[in-house]
Order: structure tokens, then C-alpha cells, then sequence
């Protein structure tokens, strides 16, 4: 759970502009829309939980940071892809570094 949403939305920004993206750039990466990016930066919304997985994978920090429940920015896990080999649809494992 969400400790603080302009917590959320303040670490969003930095981990972005630690990146050197833009918000278009983060939304393009994220395959969403800049306004849905600037709501979350503006603290008017919060991401669900797969697009906050895939937020932690782009910018490269922990999920628990972003949502203000512990302080140390880096991730301890990567996520590899992992293809059905039926429908061909792209998933992400979690796994340690």
C-alpha cells in the first residue's frame, strides 16, 4: 500500500530526471500516454500495480521506494523476459541480481 502519494510522485519525477527522460520520453518507454505520466507526477493518480512493475524496471528502482516504504532507491531484482511459447506474449520474471 501507498504510504504517501506526493511521496509517489516526487520519487517518480527524480528517478526520471536521474534518467535524463522527459515525461514524454518515460511515457513513450512505458507505452502510455504523457498526460497519463504528468497525472502521476501531479500526484492526480497512481499507476496499478503491472505499469508500477514496469516503472521500476525502466527507471531502475526498487517498487517499495517509489511508494515511500523504505528509502534505498536501487533494486535488488532484474526481470528477464519469458515468451509463451503458445501465444507468443511477452512476460517478465522477476529474479535477483
Amino acid at each position: 500500500m501507498m504510504k504517501d502519494i506526493y511521496l509517489f510522485s516526487h520519487r517518480l519525477k527524480r528517478a526520471r530526471k536521474l534518467k535524463k527522460l522527459t515525461q514524454e520520453g518515460l511515457a513513450k518507454k512505458l507505452y502510455v500516454s504523457k498526460s497519463t505520466e504528468q497525472r502521476w507526477e501531479e500526484a492526480i493518480r497512481v499507476p496499478n500495480k503491472e505499469m508500477l512493475e514496469r516503472i521500476s524496471m525502466v527507471l531502475d528502482v526498487d517498487i517499495d521506494y517509489l511508494l515511500g516504504l523504505q528509502n534505498r532507491r536501487r533494486v535488488k531484482f532484474t526481470y528477464q523476459p519469458v515468451v509463451n511459447g503458445d501465444t507468443k506474449e511477452v512476460s517478465y520474471m522477476k529474479v535477483l541480481k
